[in-house]
């Protein structure tokens, strides 16, 4: 928890530094589901100074589907792969929204 603590307290100190005048912190499912989470919201709090708002699990599915949405160039057809960064699919690959691509 200590590291923890330590880095999002730099954290915050760097953004200040750089002109923030807002900074929000959150956290997903390893703190909601700690036993310890809320002492570590606590520690997070009171070192850094700014609130920690842990995430439910539906925003955090949420953000992290928009991460993926907005990550990679789908009307590309260019799409994430277990093994690599991304691939090209076949022309008989849906892409995420369904529709199939060319790969000419």
């Amino acid at each position: 928890m200590v590291k923890g603590n330590d880095a999002i307290a730099r954290f915050v100190a760097a953004a200040h530094a750089r002109g923030a005048e807002r900074v929000r912190a959150v956290a997903t499912s390893a703190v909601r589901e700690a036993d310890n989470g809320d002492a570590f919201r606590a520690q997070v709090e009171a070192q850094a100074g700014i609130a920690l708002e842990i995430l439910s699990a539906q925003e955090e599915a949420r953000l992290i589907h928009l991460g993926v949405a907005n990550g990679f160039p789908i009307s590309t057809g260019w799409r994430a792969s277990s093994t690599s960064a991304a691939v090209r699919p076949s022309s008989s690959s849906p892409t995420a929204n369904g529709r199939f691509c060319s790969t000419a």
